[in-house]
């Protein structure tokens, strides 16, 4: 789902060059940038502290898993 995500966002920035083009790659492609958009316009979930900072719980997940995946080659070069 990620792979999939990555590339139509991608394939959609560049054939339609969106206006918010920059926005939908900085909160995780369209996916991202969809959740992003739901939690900001749900009033209950505004009111929530911690998901107010969601770029940066989105940046630590994806740093965990660019580590993760560096782990895993890391072990198969070992293996």
């Amino acid at each position: 789902i990620t792979a999939v995500n990555g590339i139509v966002t991608v394939a959609l920035v560049m054939i339609n060059d969106p206006a918010n083009s920059e926005e939908i790659l900085n909160y995780g492609g369209i996916l991202g940038h969809q959740v992003y958009l739901q939690i900001q316009e749900n009033p209950l979930l505004a009111e929530w502290e911690a998901l107010k900072s969601l770029p940066e719980i989105l940046a630590a997940y994806l740093s965990l898993n660019i580590a993760i995946v560096g782990l895993a080659f890391i072990f198969e070069l070992i293996r």
